[in-house]
């Protein structure tokens, strides 16, 4: 049977028409209106409900083992898959982090539970992902920095200090990033689709939000692989790079194409 749920969150979560797009401030405004009816939504739903106290529990039980020195094999693999001692590192701007970390984190587990197929996407994402890989000049590249550096800053962010106990996140972010990548509709998408109209040139390629998410899908799970190193701001590190590297590739793209106008 249908879940009467479930029925109205695909109502709520309707992408605005494709004849009437949004700019990118309507277009958060809008999706900040759908987060908020589909959180109330979810609190009428006795599973998210139970899936939501279970998550909060294990997040509140596992980090007070590792302080009573209660720290063995199974406690920290599951500190590890349950993304339990994020936001307990890096003071208030780690805590912030790791909220919205455990947001991100909860928000795929609480679908699975609530049975939504959170992972819906993936593989048609996985499909499109090569081709928003192959670089074919400078034009291709810049995008691919700039997701990968802002997934770079991301994880930084939702991990505190860049550790492996906490690199999960980075594994959950990458899989909601391909998925979108996979869907016709969803905020990513949305999102970039509306950057691009807003700021791109009308000749700019149509790819452009698939090369964006698929810099993210890359940075994540090169974040994941990243985090067994010592330094602790490597994320903020990369990310940084990125960006300039984006800029000055923006900077030889555009001196380039203004060559031949002389």
């Amino acid at each position: 049977m249908t879940n009467p749920l479930q029925t109205r969150f695909a109502a709520y979560n309707a992408a605005p028409s494709g004849e009437n797009p949004l700019l990118p401030v309507p277009y958060l405004l809008h999706s900040g209106r759908l987060l908020m009816r589909n959180g109330r939504l979810a609190f009428q739903d006795k599973r998210f409900l139970l899936g939501a106290a279970a998550l909060t529990v294990t997040w509140t039980i596992l980090p007070a083992l590792h302080i009573l020195g209660m720290d063995s094999s199974p406690i920290r693999l599951l500190t590890f898959l349950t993304f339990a001692h994020g936001g307990l590192s890096a003071g208030l701007l780690g805590a912030v982090g790791g909220v919205v970390g455990k947001a991100v984190y909860g928000s795929l587990i609480l679908s699975l539970m609530v049975g939504k197929r959170p992972l819906t996407g993936v593989g048609a994402g996985l499909q499109r992902l090569p081709a928003a890989l192959r670089v074919r000049g400078i034009g291709d590249t810049i995008p691919l920095l700039i997701g990968s550096g802002i997934a770079f800053l991301s994880f930084n962010f939702l991990v505190g200090r860049v550790s492996a106990q906490d690199s999960v996140i980075g594994i959950v972010a990458s899989l909601l990033v391909v998925q979108s990548m996979g869907r016709p509709t969803g905020f990513w998408r949305g999102f970039l689709q509306s950057v691009q109209r807003a700021y791109l040139p009308a000749e700019a390629e149509e790819r452009y939000p698939d090369r964006i998410l698929a810099g993210l899908a890359t940075g994540f799970a090169l974040s994941v692989l990243l985090a067994g190193t010592a330094i602790n701001v490597l994320g903020y590190l990369l990310g940084i790079g990125c960006a300039a590297a984006a800029i000055l590739l923006g900077i030889l793209l555009r001196r380039a194409k203004e060559v031949p106008a002389r």
